[in-house]
């Protein structure tokens, strides 16, 4: 029997599947009758990771008899997601060597492409021991990182328990970004230790498109390790979750 995924939260769903093609075109998506959809994947220079996870209640129909993994393309989904309004309902149909896009407005209009083979996995959080972090309001976000990007191509992430900064610089010029307990966007700060690490604006910069579909985000770094980012998406469980390898100066 065909599985079947609707939904009426379009602009999330395509912003979630989008996030994912920042960083891998082809992937495998886990759906499973209990829990949802969910999806981990490493970018091809294993500088990055993705892990996306939208739990039952996200979705306006869920039918699956059984735990499925999906390989799909998801330059070409999303090419198709992208024609889809925010008023518009968007249903994904699986069978044995296909998935059927179905998107419904004042018409339907139905997009065909080819299932990948789906590779198995875990989802597991990156074995890191994070020393700080903090919670802010995302929408911002983009903005802060095109700052930063005007001066250097790296940018030093500090997190202490009074401010977050990101600092860069380049030609004779610097940039800093501090948000600070005193300013609106910062929903929480915590420092077991002060800690900062360097990591690429580039990445940075893709990683921060989510911010547009999501309610907020949370950064944890320790002194030189790997970033975790996590936009929740205003659905319980519902969250976008990027790790970034730090650069070794």
């Amino acid at each position: 029997m065909p599985a079947r995924l609707m939904v009426d939260e379009t602009k999330t769903f395509t912003g979630s599947m989008s996030a994912v093609e920042l960083l891998v075109e082809e992937a495998t998506i886990k759906i499973d009758p209990e829990t949802g959809l969910s999806l981990s994947a490493l970018e091809p220079a294993k500088t990055a990771m993705v892990q996306v996870v939208l739990p039952k209640p996200f979705f306006t129909e869920f039918e699956i008899d059984e735990e499925r993994y999906i390989g799909i393309n998801f330059t070409e989904l999303i090419r198709i997601l992208k024609r889809a309004k925010s008023t518009e309902t968007v249903a994904l149909i699986f069978d044995e060597n296909s998935i059927k896009v179905e998107i419904r407005g004042k018409y339907t209009r139905r997009f065909i492409l080819p299932l990948l083979s789906g590779e198995p996995f875990k989802m597991r959080e990156l074995k890191v021991d994070f020393k700080a972090g903090a919670r802010i309001e995302c929408k911002g976000f983009p903005s802060m990182i095109k700052d930063l990007e005007l001066v250097g191509n790296e940018v030093e992430v500090e997190i202490d328990a009074e401010a977050l900064k990101f600092k860069t610089s380049g030609r004779g010029t610097e940039s800093i970004v501090e948000i600070s307990r005193d300013d609106p966007i910062l929903l929480d700060i915590w420092a077991d230790e002060p800690s900062k690490s360097i990591y690429s604006l580039a990445y940075l910069e893709r990683m921060a498109k989510p911010a547009a579909i999501a309610q907020d985000m949370s950064i944890e770094i320790s002194t030189n390790t790997p970033m975790r980012m996590r936009y929740s998406l205003g659905f319980e469980g519902a969250n976008i979750t990027y790790y970034l390898a730090h650069l070794s100066v």
